[in-house]
């Protein structure tokens, strides 16, 4: 067993019945302390007395100069302070210490024998005032995380404020992720006492240290998945979502798509807009076959296909592209005309417009203009009208 780091004449036990007697002072300086949280709501109670004597000769004065709107002004006054009152005596009596449980000396040293009994020979650093407690090796869903000792600080155990007590491993089998965890209930060597706190720190003001003991080593061996420093699946690093392989803390990617964490070799990217996501969320561009998210695939505007921004050409994919340039190489012919409502027809044979001056038979005619075929209809219909 540890003695800490200590020589064996500062671990060397005082008789129980001596320790008891400091323990047992220790516990009365802290009840005494309790007392000082009564100052304040006491304070305001006095001063709510002061002002019902003030509210009192006021309305005396009132009644004998026969005052009629100052006395109602009092009188509202004194209702207000009436409201006040009744709830600052409840705060008070909550915060009324609780009658005396502390236990006797020779109790106390009853305490400290049965301590042998349920953890073995226990010790105390005179220098620091520490009685110290070794655990059995915890071990915890197959993670060994050896023993640790409960330090109880005598002259922390006088005073209301802060922690009593730390817990430190002898050897510490830390998280990757944090070395300040040495137990998923323990950081800082300060344990997370859950729902063991209130019978924890009552143990401790009665004197009970055996129960005391016995309780902060119950929560010790038992591992609460819902509110650990470090959850035992990731004690020895972040698994990767997909393969399963330990990620160290900032070895990790985060997955914008599904909210997991991937490893270097399962997490990808977006090639058009950089957002980190898996594989799993990510499609390919049968263009470019590069990654890309969802938010990037558009439709091509003649096939209906799904190409990435980066490979569409106003709105058109590469093959539709390439399709209409064959086509077009293919039949020289085929150029853009007029078409009735003022756009352009593609696929028709260019038109030659007869010359200026001439006809097939040699006849020379005047240049006709352009005129669409609505126009000329319209304008038959009118000759005929």
């Amino acid at each position: 067993m540890s003695n800490h780091g200590k020589s064996p004449c500062a671990s060397r036990r005082p008789p129980p019945e001596r320790l008891a007697r400091r323990i047992h002072q220790q516990l009365l300086q802290r009840q005494a302390q309790g007392s000082a949280a009564l100052y304040y709501p006491l304070a305001n109670l006095c001063e709510r007395a002061s002002q019902l004597t003030s509210i009192r000769h006021r309305l005396d004065l009132c009644r004998e100069h026969c005052f009629t709107l100052a006395r109602q002004r009092v009188i509202e006054e004194l209702n207000y302070l009436l409201l006040q009152i009744p709830a600052e005596v409840i705060g008070l009596q909550r915060r009324m210490p609780a009658p005396p449980r502390v236990l006797s000396p020779a109790d106390i040293a009853g305490e400290l024998e049965q301590l042998d009994e349920e953890f073995g020979p226990w010790r105390f650093e005179a220098g620091d005032g520490v009685l110290v407690v070794t655990t059995d090796s915890i071990e915890l869903e197959d993670i060994t995380l050896g023993c640790f000792e409960i330090r109880l600080s005598l002259e922390r155990l006088g005073q209301t404020d802060g922690y009593a007590y730390t817990i430190e491993a002898l050897e510490p089998n830390c998280p990757a992720s944090n070395d300040a965890v040495t137990h998923p209930h323990v950081r800082d060597n300060q344990l997370c006492e859950g729902d063991a706190s209130v019978p924890i720190h009552r143990a401790l003001e009665d004197g009970r240290l055996c129960d005391f003991f016995i309780l902060v080593n119950s929560v010790l061996h038992t591992y609460n998945s819902g509110s650990p420093h470090v959850a035992l699946d990731n004690w020895y690093g972040t698994p990767c979502h997909e393969c399963g392989s330990s990620m160290e803390e900032g070895d990790s990617y985060y997955c914008e798509g599904c909210s997991n964490d991937y490893c270097s070799d399962c997490a990808s990217y977006c090639h058009c807009c950089d957002r980190s996501l898996c594989r799993g969320c990510l499609d390919e561009c049968p263009a470019c076959e590069d990654p890309v998210c969802g938010r990037c695939l558009k439709r091509c505007q003649e096939c209906d296909k799904s190409c990435c921004e980066s490979c569409l050409e106003e709105g058109v994919c590469p093959e539709c592209v390439q399709t209409k340039e064959k086509a077009h190489d293919d039949n020289p012919a085929l150029t853009p005309v007029a078409s009735s409502d003022g756009g352009q027809e593609t696929g028709q044979p260019a038109q030659c417009a007869p010359q200026a001056g001439s006809h097939g038979g040699g006849q020379t005619i005047a240049a006709q203009p352009h005129i669409p075929r609505r126009t000329r209809r319209r304008a038959r219909g009118r000759q005929a009208a």
